[in-house]
């Protein structure tokens, strides 16, 4: 006999497929933007591997085991899966597939998340309405590092597609609503040891699913049967990792325990509220100021993104009058909400990394806390709509109101994420460009221009020595392999310890955008990151006409025209310079240029292009702020101004290593400046007009200490500040 359909639910499907076609052409949309990313993100991770991949002669699989390999033998950290997918699958692909093959993980994440609140509380009402509510909160904040959307952050996403693939087969195992019980409980736990072989934020989530089997499973023998194996698989995994960190060579302060309360409660907040709506944009800076700049910047995308979202937030709207949500389903909902949100912020909160984050600024597991948000928002929406409904008169009226107001919000919150997105990307890559992207260019510029056959290098009697960065020392050696076939021998400072340079000479690299410096190395600090060179060879192409030498004294300026000797290449120079005792690692070509008051810029070593100079205790640029890193740290302005008398300089101080931090500042000599600050402060003062327009700052920071110091990690820098921006006024 042939069943018949109800002509009810053969509409109630085709609704439901015009729904998910449309939402997943709001997904595509919304995440255009990882398409158009640079050597911030993608285009960097991509040149590495294909700059390592070509020096070594590796094939893919080589290079993936070395992965692993160094993972697990410098930090104890084991997560091959991610040196599969998110490292080696990048360069299989190629860069653009790679972008869409990331795009299509986040994509294949929301349906997946949306599958399991549907199959979970049977409503498709609550699993669309969860769905729609995380994608309009995703975004690229500020200052974030390793933002979740881009390459860097690629294994969180994969991590996070793993866990809900394991939590769907997980229920459907429970309701038995898959064809063989047994086969969806080992792929369930199959999925979970994938995803903790990904990414340490799937640790937790062994909670949730042990929730998922004593809710679902009605008997007590069958609740300790299906949650054996995924205790058994935890606990042997942890094992493991617990292990390894032991026998790790150093550690990395990411998976290293902070135990101050202070920061644990303040590290939890910052992780909880960073993926909330407007939070990012409140407490950073973003692309609009007033609102005739908002309205400016809205583009086709955005109003297309917010005709899609009013199609599908009116197609659940029209089917919430047909779906009655008990209080147990809204309960479970909001439980699996605040779990997804408070297990990545816990992690995140005991991180003696992580636990410092400024406010407004997440990590990789956001991309965990958006869905989390987004069941909780469903919760509270439905609520609101059974409230209005039942307890207020002329209710159809005023829920007309109220979901309006709620549309009207939303589209708001799409165009600012989307804005902020752009901005976010355009101003990190201006300002903040790739130290690796810049390496590459610039090697194979200065070495095929002949630096090597200049200095000579010569890879059998001479070494290289690099500061313990695993990447800079990496992509170096192979750099060099590939342009010159010389397999030459890198060490880092650390390794030098009883090493003679009689035995064998040592040359230092540094390198930056445009220029590359080599110095025949006559001494070396391993705790500073300091190499002493008595002659120093620079490449740099024509936009450099000084070299820029710091130290805790004072500042020079060496005139490259005043080089011992000038080898012109066929792009750029080459510059040696003799019987000078500099540090290599502290030495910038720069085009000199003065400050003109009132430009505000990021405080950055990389920012001489708008005539500001730091020397002495200054680290790089990091996440959004910047910090002292010895108990002295000056700058240097030529004024490009004269019609003033005074200058107001105001100072954004993000940071405060220890809670505390005494601050003296002199300016030409004269002091200007002394307070202790304390927690998110601003340095203000004035001085007097310079009478030869040179502005020479001098910080001291008495009570500055590193971290090594005070056991926290292998830090040697003297913190006290961190800095985010600055600005000299005349008046």
């Amino acid at each position: 006999m042939i069943r018949l359909r109800n002509p009810g639910d053969i509409k109630n499907n085709r609704n439901q497929t015009l729904f998910n076609l449309a939402f997943g052409a709001f997904l595509v949309l919304y995440l255009w933007f990882i398409l158009d990313t640079g050597f911030w993100s993608d285009d960097r991770k991509y040149e590495f591997i294909k700059g390592v991949l070509g020096s070594n002669q590796w094939n893919i699989v080589q290079f993936i085991w070395e992965r692993i390999s160094v993972h697990v033998e410098m930090h104890g950290r084991f997560f091959p899966i991610t040196s599969v997918f998110a490292e080696g699958i990048p360069f299989l692909l190629g860069l653009k597939l790679y972008k869409i093959y990331l795009m299509s993980v986040i994509i294949g994440c929301t349906f997946l998340f949306k599958a399991f609140i549907r199959l979970l509380t049977q409503s498709v009402m609550l699993a669309d309405l969860a769905a729609v509510l995380t994608v309009v909160l995703f975004s690229v904040q500020k200052d974030m590092p390793h933002a979740v959307f881009l390459c860097m952050g690629g294994n969180a996403a994969i991590s996070l597609m793993l866990v809900l693939m394991s939590l769907i087969f997980c229920v459907l195992s429970i309701k038995k609503k898959f064809a063989w019980e047994g086969m969806a409980e080992i792929l369930s736990v199959i999925f979970y040891f994938l995803a903790m072989l990904t990414y340490e934020a799937a640790y937790p989530f062994i909670l949730l699913i042990l929730l998922l089997v004593f809710h679902e499973e009605p008997s007590r023998k069958g609740q300790v049967r299906k949650a054996a194996p995924y205790l058994i698989v935890w606990l042997m995994v942890l094992g493991v990792y617990c292990v390894m960190k032991m026998f790790a060579n150093e550690s990395y302060d990411g998976i290293s325990v902070g135990l101050s309360v202070k920061n644990i409660i303040r590290g939890f907040v910052v992780s909880v509220s960073a993926p909330l709506p407007f939070v990012n944009w409140f407490f950073r800076e973003h692309s609009a100021n007033s609102l005739s700049e908002f309205f400016c910047q809205i583009n086709v995308r955005d109003v297309l993104l917010a005709a899609v979202f009013i199609y599908l937030f009116n197609a659940i709207i029209n089917t919430r009058s047909k779906v009655a949500v008990s209080n147990h389903k809204s309960y479970f909902l909001m439980s699996i909400g605040i779990m997804f949100v408070a297990f990545p912020a816990i992690l995140m909160a005991v991180s003696e990394k992580y636990q410092v984050l400024p406010m407004g600024v997440g990590y990789q597991v956001i991309i965990y806390q958006y869905y989390g948000w987004g069941c909780i928002g469903t919760v509270v929406i439905v609520n609101a709509w059974s409230c209005f409904s039942a307890k207020l008169k002329n209710a159809e009226k005023k829920l007309i109101v109220f979901d309006g107001l709620l549309m009207l919000i939303t589209v708001c919150l799409i165009a600012v994420n989307q804005q902020n997105t752009r901005w976010t990307i355009k101003e990190t890559e201006q300002r903040e460009a790739s130290v690796s992207a810049a390496f590459d260019q610039s090697l194979r510029n200065a070495f095929s221009n002949g630096m090597a056959e200049t200095i000579p290098l010569d890879a059998e009697n001479n070494l290289i020595i690099s500061p313990r960065q695993y990447y800079g020392m990496f992509s170096r050696g192979a750099m060099l392999k590939e342009l010159t076939g010389q397999d030459f021998h890198v060490k880092w400072y650390e390794e030098l310890n009883g090493f003679s340079l009689e035995k064998q000479p040592c040359y230092a690299l540094n390198s930056g955008s445009g220029w590359v410096i080599a110095g025949a190395v006559s001494g070396w600090n391993s705790q500073t990151s300091s190499v002493m060179a008595d002659q120093i060879w620079l490449y740099c192409d024509d936009e450099f006409d000084r070299l820029l030498v710091p130290s805790p004294d004072g500042l020079d300026f060496f005139n490259l025209k005043d080089a011992d000797e000038v080898t012109h290449c066929t792009t750029g120079n080459i510059y040696s310079i003799k019987d000078k005792y500099y540090d290599i690692n502290q030495l910038v070509p720069i085009k000199y240029c003065k400050y003109k008051l009132g430009t505000r810029f990021p405080v950055s070593v990389n920012r001489q292009d708008i005539g500001a100079y730091f020397y002495g205790g200054i680290s790089d640029r990091e996440g959004g702020f910047t910090w002292t890193s010895d108990k002295a740290m000056g700058m240097y302005f030529d004024l490009e101004d004269t019609d003033y008398e005074n200058i107001r300089v105001e100072i954004n101080v993000k940071m405060i290593y220890g809670g505390r931090q005494p601050v003296n500042i002199h300016v030409n000599g004269v002091c200007v400046y002394s307070d202790v600050l304390s927690g998110k402060s601003k340095i203000e003062f004035e001085c007097i007009k310079p009478q030869n327009g040179i502005l020479d700052m001098h910080f001291d920071f008495p009570e500055a200490r590193s971290p090594w110091e005070t056991g926290e990690s292998d830090d040697f820098r003297k913190l006290s500040i961190a800095m985010d921006d600055m600005i000299l006024e005349g008046f």
